[in-house]
């Protein structure tokens, strides 16, 4: 295989136009300007509310276990906050007709996803274990939600190897480390 580097050029100039194009779109960037504007009043509102909420859910004594989510989630409360006003400004430009809330759309599933499996990952002990879980199950969801899965399946299928005909991948060893880790659980 030859090096072209006319072809490698004109590849570049295609990405750099493409990128440039979808910088400068009035609506992009509109909606970046929204997802900012959500994050810090959500993070105001979550400082302002957390310790008046936390109070409350202190009082919980009968169930530490859910005292723990709950506590949990209060400190999260700004990722909350985020997702709701996400949602109700891409309610809103999707009632209006608006061309493309994609970005916001992305932007609300992925602080919800986020938010959910913190949530929910509170229930492993170990600190450690809990980290993993939640990073892989949010990658794997922030890859679905993008819509890679089937390329990252691919690339992640194309590293292996094989033994007397049988194939190990990357994707195989995943596969079986999440059965199996479910398994066990």
């Amino acid at each position: 295989m030859e090096f072209d580097a006319q072809e490698l050029f004109d590849r570049f100039m295609a990405v750099a136009n493409a990128v440039t194009e979808a910088v400068t779109d009035p609506y992009l960037i509109l909606q970046a300007v929204i997802i900012g504007s959500a994050y810090l009043i959500a993070s105001y509102i979550a400082r302002k509310s957390e310790p008046v909420l936390e109070e409350l859910a202190r009082k919980i004594k009968d169930s530490p276990e859910l005292l723990r989510v709950i506590i949990s989630v209060l400190r999260r409360l700004e990722w909350f906050y985020f997702a709701i006003f996400n949602g109700v400004a891409w309610s809103l430009l999707e009632n209006f007709d608006w061309p493309n809330a994609y970005l916001i759309y992305i932007s609300m599933l992925l602080s919800m996803t986020w938010l959910l499996i913190t949530a929910c990952s509170q229930a492993i002990r170990n600190r450690s274990l809990r980290r993993f879980i939640s990073f892989t199950a949010w990658f794997y969801v922030a890859i679905i939600v993008l819509g890679i899965e089937n390329n990252v399946s691919d690339l992640l299928d194309s590293v292996g190897f094989s033994i007397s005909g049988f194939r190990i991948s990357l994707l195989l060893v995943f596969k079986v480390v999440v059965i199996l880790g479910l398994s066990l659980w």
